[in-house]
């Protein structure tokens, strides 16, 4: 099972409140702290928010905003500069851990830190960034908790950015058996003539697919007619 929203925050929070020099993990935007006027802080702090989450595919990406802040006295011992420096540190140490190879999910690498100074209630200073975590997406809209009956049609929409386009070609000249072959086809694909799906089903009156697994070929049973699309999707 693919992993969820909540268990994504979750292991963020472990990473988070495991470093050393972190006092205080905040799983809210920093501007809402400020509004709520909540003061159990322990600074350095580091709030972070989910903010949007893409599906492109068969890949998921759930975008975080992190914000990590520490006080600091104008005029006194630590200034700006450290505290930018400080939290920057931090930040690599969370993106360091965030890219691991063995978490479930693959860091983006490729951020912007942005420097802020601000009162949120203190006299803060620090770096906000984004982090993009990208998941495998596989929905199987068989395999859902849906009484729903999903429409059937010998007419069939293909999300070609989850499938491979092995063959996408018009025929040149008419032909009373056309095979396929390809390195791909160790299973059936789904092959199409100008747009309609042709069945593994034995026909009597129309065209029908045949796969060979060890020739790794698919053959159209019917032939093909000049000027036909022939599209072979797996």
């Amino acid at each position: 099972m693919a992993i969820s929203l909540n268990q994504i925050v979750s292991k963020q929070k472990e990473i988070m409140q495991a470093h050393r020099q972190v006092r205080t993990v905040r799983y809210d935007n920093p501007a809402d702290y400020a509004l709520n006027e909540i003061k159990d802080v322990v600074y350095p702090a580091v709030w972070f928010f989910h903010n949007n989450t893409a599906i492109d595919g068969k890949q998921k990406t759930y975008s975080f905003i992190y914000t990590i802040a520490d006080i600091y006295q104008p005029a006194g011992i630590t200034t700006e500069l450290e505290v930018h420096s400080d939290t920057e540190r931090i930040a690599d140490d969370i993106l360091s851990q965030l890219d691991w190879q063995l978490q479930p999910w693959q860091l983006r690498r490729a951020t912007t830190y942005e420097y802020f100074r601000d009162d949120y209630g203190d006299v803060l200073a620090g770096v906000t960034f984004q982090v993009d975590l990208i998941v495998d997406y596989a929905y199987d809209a068989c395999d859902l908790p849906s009484t729903y009956e999903l429409p059937s049609s010998s007419f069939v929409y293909i999300n070609t950015a989850r499938f491979m386009t092995l063959l996408d070609t018009i025929i040149p000249t008419t032909s009373a058996t056309y095979i396929f072959s390809n390195d791909n086809l160790q299973f059936p694909p789904f092959v199409f003539v100008d747009g309609l799906l042709l069945t593994y089903v034995p026909q009597t009156d129309r065209r029908y697919v045949v796969h060979n697994q060890a020739n790794r070929t698919v053959e159209i049973i019917g032939g093909v007619r000049e000027a036909e699309n022939v599209r072979i999707i797996i």
